[in-house]
């Protein structure tokens, strides 16, 4: 764990003591308020290895692990996507052995619960974006390369009805969103594509 100068940026402490509850690579993080969610990816360690269905949560104001287990849905996968919205922690899709998840694990953490829920299409390395801390948009992945746009109203804990789609289906993209919207970057596409989506909610 590395604590920051927040003025300066310079490091005041390397703390290596801090150990996942399960070594593994591969895996997902996201952050809500003062809690940082590891989750899933895949174990090298004799005793685990293969595919993870792990969690790990750190509390960044006791500095202590606090939560550790396994996600509700209880599929073990690498490659999925991970983002913080809504004072929740979502992880979605992933690599399972022999195909692809539509898991979504979410923790609340105000609740310290979890519930979960499914994607349209499985799918791994997709990317999300979380607009006005109450929507969480989960746009492509693959196998092979998908369009698919999923869009999760976390205030209502309900899927929007939604037709949008990417303009190439991709991916190991990158997402970012700024106000009311998800920019959706690059990806694994045609060579020679860079496409960028931008999805605004009215």
């Amino acid at each position: 764990v590395f604590v920051l100068n927040a003025t300066s940026g310079g490091i005041l402490s390397h703390d290596v003591d801090y150990k996942l509850s399960v070594g593994r690579k591969k895996l997902s993080a996201a952050a809500q308020q003062d809690v940082i969610g590891f989750g899933l990816g895949y174990s090298d360690v004799s005793n685990t290895e293969g595919y993870s269905d792990q969690f790990d949560l750190y509390n960044t104001t006791s500095k202590r692990w606090f939560a550790s287990g396994v996600v509700p849905s209880k599929e073990a996968r690498q490659y999925a996507t991970a983002v913080g919205c809504g004072g929740k922690i979502l992880f979605a899709g992933g690599q399972v052995a022999g195909g692809r998840s539509a898991a979504v694990d979410i923790y609340d953490v105000s609740r310290k619960t979890w519930t979960n829920m499914m994607l349209s299409v499985a799918r791994s390395n997709l990317a999300a974006a979380c607009i006005l801390d109450r929507y969480v948009v989960f746009a492509g992945g693959q196998i092979p390369g998908r369009a698919t746009v999923d869009v999760l109203d976390l205030e209502k804990n309900v899927w929007m009805n939604s037709e949008i789609a990417l303009n190439t289906g991709r991916g190991w993209l990158s997402a970012g969103s700024v106000d009311n919207c998800a920019v959706f970057a690059g990806g694994q596409t045609v060579p020679g594509k860079s496409d960028i989506d931008v999805f605004c909610l009215a």
